[in-house]
């Protein structure tokens, strides 16, 4: 059985983009102090990454463990 194959394209660029902002201000304010918050963040981060697979409510539900 072949999986699908996901690619972020140029019609996900937009979402990409964030991504990588966020992932980059993660680094940096870990590199700065170690201990440092980042949940907001990851959070962001885990919904822009929803959203560029399409997931539904019910599929996020899953991987969220609820």
């Amino acid at each position: 059985m072949q999986g699908i194959s996901y690619m972020i394209d140029s019609t996900n660029k937009a979402l990409s983009d964030e991504i990588i902002s966020l992932v980059e201000q993660i680094l940096d304010s870990k590199a700065k102090d170690p201990t440092t918050d980042t949940k907001e963040l990851e959070s962001h981060i885990d919904s822009l990454v929803y959203k560029l697979y399409h997931l539904t409510n019910d599929e996020i539900k899953i991987i969220e463990g609820k």
